[in-house]
This record gives C-alpha cells, structure tokens and sequence, in this order.
C-alpha cells in the first residue's frame, strides 16, 4: 500500500444481495479470516442508500469497533439526498467515516452539486461519479470545481464509457 501510495481501500459490498459472490455483502467472518494485519491500509464497504429505505441496517452493518472496515462509501442519487444523509447520520453513530458518491452526475448541474456539498457537510468527503461515462475533462473539472467552492475533501469516480475516464481522473 505505501509502494501505490493507497490509504484506503474499499472491498465490496454490504447490503441484502446473497447470490453475488462472497463480496457481496462483504461478511465480516469471511475477511477477518482473509485479511493480513493491516496496520496503515483503512478498509471501506459500498452501500447503496436506496437499498436502505425502509430496512433495518443493523442486520447488515455492524458497530465499526467489531467491524475491518473504518469507512463507508454511500452512494445516492441527488433525488434521495434526505437519505443520504440519515445514512451519513446513522453510519456516524456505528463509528463509521462516511464518504458520499452523488451517482449520475452527467445528468446534474452543477449547483446541484453545489447544493449536495452544503447538505452534506457531515460526510468527511463528497465526490460525483459519471455513472454514464459521459463526462469530459473540461464538465469534470467544473463539477469538482462546484463542490471545492463549499468544502475541502471532494473527488471524482470515472466509467470509461468514452474512453475519457483517465483523461477526465488526470484533469
């Protein structure tokens, strides 16, 4: 990890899925029993917020201190922002960091990115993903730019729809 220069790494998945492989639902035993001691690399779990709504998470999310993971990724929609940030809330009290990924940000204007920053402000970091791969570097820049105007610790997740996503993670 310090020869890459990495500091976290986000390894799957948690939610009700069962028939995706192990990482599906990124089971705490299944690692434990697979993971070297780590002692500088910080380990991340995805969630989609949508599967969220109306669902008791404690059956899938334990407290972090009984857990690998120290981050949660939680992807949104700009249209569910409200759950987004009851799942930045309640991830924040089972001891996790939360980051935030605004999915389909193609689709978004800016000040809408704008917006979600200030709405947000609990998740330690806000970034946008071209769930399309749509984007160029120049609308990537102007969409990183909207949310650096409201806050520090923001970044960009690419698709290579276009061929573009080293160009617009480059830009």
């Amino acid at each position: 990890t310090q020869e890459a220069g990495t500091n976290i790494a986000e390894l799957g998945y948690k939610g009700w899925a069962t028939d995706k492989g192990p990482y599906a639902r990124c089971e705490e035993e299944f690692l434990k029993s697979r993971l070297p001691v780590l002692d500088t690399l910080k380990l991340a779990f995805m969630v989609d917020v949508t599967e969220f709504i109306g669902m008791d998470a404690d059956l899938v999310i334990p407290r972090a201190c009984d857990s690998v993971f120290d981050y949660v990724r939680i992807a949104t929609r700009i249209e569910d922002l409200d759950k987004a940030q009851e799942m930045v809330s309640y991830m924040k009290t089972k001891g996790y960091i939360p980051i935030v990924n605004i999915m389909g940000a193609s689709l978004l204007k800016s000040a809408d990115l704008t917006e979600a920053a200030k709405s947000l402000a609990q998740a330690k970091i806000l970034y946008f993903a071209d769930s399309l791969g749509s984007l160029g570097p120049t609308e990537c820049i102007d969409k990183l730019n909207a949310i650096k105007s409201i806050r520090d610790g923001c970044g960009f997740h690419s698709h290579d729809n276009q061929g573009l996503a080293i160009a617009n993670s480059m830009a």
